[in-house]
């Protein structure tokens, strides 16, 4: 199988848009619950 030069930048953009969808639904949730924790403020973290 022969690689060209772009082929290799190809591959490469595909695994790290794999990971990227991989590790979104993750993301996510943590900006959701840290959305969560900021609406709360101060006295509601720390009584909770």
């Amino acid at each position: 199988m022969d690689v060209r030069p772009g082929d290799t930048a190809l591959i490469k953009a595909q695994k790290t848009l794999k990971a990227y969808e991989e590790a979104l639904p993750e993301y996510e949730e943590n900006k959701r619950l840290e959305e969560e924790r900021r609406n709360k403020g101060f006295f509601g973290r720390l009584f909770s």
